[in-house]
């Protein structure tokens, strides 16, 4: 296997970096998110092993993907995102529902949880279809 995709993985792992700070912060869902949570805003300080994770994480998902575009040539960026659905929907949606039922976790925290898991993926599958 080559790892000819390595640019568009690390490419499209930085937009995730950009989407994640977006995301969660005070513009759009952050104080939900918080509130949802119960975190102390004053507490909740991000570091660099938090960014330094999440890039990693980031980055791994962003490689599986495009192995699996790549291993089911699914070479258009409506292929790559209906891909990322799909992962999404099976994976992503049902298992972290389990939060909300076994740890009580907010309804409102998952819904905005896997909603940027929904964009983040589907992004990403887009890009990376069109790319590879």
């Amino acid at each position: 296997m080559t790892f000819s995709f390595i640019i568009p993985v690390i490419v499209v792992t930085i937009l995730n970096v950009f989407l994640g700070m977006l995301w969660y912060s005070p513009l759009l869902f952050g104080p939900m998110w918080i509130k949802g949570h119960k975190f102390d805003n004053k507490r909740l300080k991000p570091t660099a092993g938090h960014y330094i994770g999440s890039i990693l994480v980031y980055f791994i998902t962003a490689l599986i993907l495009a192995m699996l575009i790549t291993r089911f040539v699914l070479l258009a960026w409506d292929c790559g995102a209906l891909l990322a659905f799909y992962i999404w929907i099976g994976f992503v949606a049902t298992t972290h529902f389990k939060g909300v039922i076994w740890a009580h976790r907010p309804f409102s925290v998952y819904c905005i949880d896997v909603a940027y898991y929904l964009v983040s993926l589907v992004m990403m599958g887009a890009l990376l279809g069109a790319w590879l």
